[in-house]
């Protein structure tokens, strides 16, 4: 019953998701983007119009005012979230890590898309992630948080400063060494929220696992002649690939790397 109910909030959060990245690029931040309308048309959208399965069964997937497709990205964002919510609750199902990494996610598929299309990383979820990370922050002062892997209380602002410190020294050496924007200062103020909901250990590996799927993909990019070696490739979706990675399989990765170290 529970991963039913699971399903049905992801279907809920992705539709208000797809809002959200739609919306925000375009400067639309007071309440009015709630409701969502047709970028096409402008047509106020009924509820069986924003329901996906509803949408592409009665309208196809199209506005039914002008035709114009309605939801190829809200489709994506939407099986996106569904897959994110979840692999979160099979692998913690209902507890207090299920529940902060839903938050944390929800704000990262958003990052996803938004960097993707518009290459940008908005103020506003930034600020979003690190409200969500301060009821954590006061939890791991009371109890134990388990990705954190120690009670200290400093761990979650060590995991905010480690890494963002570290690629912000690196933007300012790539800035003055090649005279341009090395890294955007998106992606270093994004790791602030996520080393808050990490910890400082499992930032690393976050950002480890980051730059490797962003190399990977860039160089199978770059051999399918689908990107330049000096094309700009935005970094803020390889961080929530690496970030979820992270969170379902850091442990376990640290855990078999010590073992590893240790046997050699």
């Amino acid at each position: 019953m529970s991963i039913i109910m699971v399903s049905i909030f992801s279907l809920i959060l992705g539709a208000i998701l797809s809002i959200v990245a739609s919306r925000i690029p375009k400067g639309e931040e007071d309440v009015s983007w709630v409701w969502p309308f047709c970028n096409s048309c402008g047509k106020k959208l009924s509820l069986k119009e924003i329901f996906i399965p509803a949408n592409l069964i009665i309208y196809k997937g199209k506005c039914p005012n002008c035709k114009h497709p309605t939801h190829s990205r809200s489709l994506q964002i939407t099986l996106l979230t569904i897959f994110i919510y979840i692999s979160l609750y099979l692998k913690f199902g209902i507890t207090i890590q299920f529940f902060a990494f839903l938050i944390l996610m929800s704000i990262l598929i958003a990052v996803f898309f938004i960097d993707m299309d518009h290459k940008i990383i908005p103020e506003d979820l930034i600020i979003a992630g690190l409200a969500g990370g301060i009821p954590l922050f006061i939890y791991n002062i009371f109890y134990e948080f388990p990705i954190y892997m120690d009670r200290s209380w400093w761990n979650p602002l060590a995991g905010a400063l480690s890494v963002s410190i570290l690629l912000l020294l690196i933007a300012i050496i790539g800035n003055w060494y090649y005279k341009t924007d090395a890294m955007g200062i998106g992606d270093v103020k994004l790791f602030i929220p996520i080393g808050i909901f990490l910890g400082w250990r499992m930032v690393i590996m976050a950002f480890i696992l980051s730059a490797f799927v962003g190399s990977f993909i860039t160089i199978i990019m770059m051999l399918l002649k689908v990107k330049k070696l000096r094309d700009v490739v935005p970094f803020g979706p390889f961080i929530v690939t690496g970030t979820f990675l992270t969170i379902l399989f850091g442990n376990d990765i640290l855990n078999w790397y010590l073992q590893f170290y240790q046997y050699n």
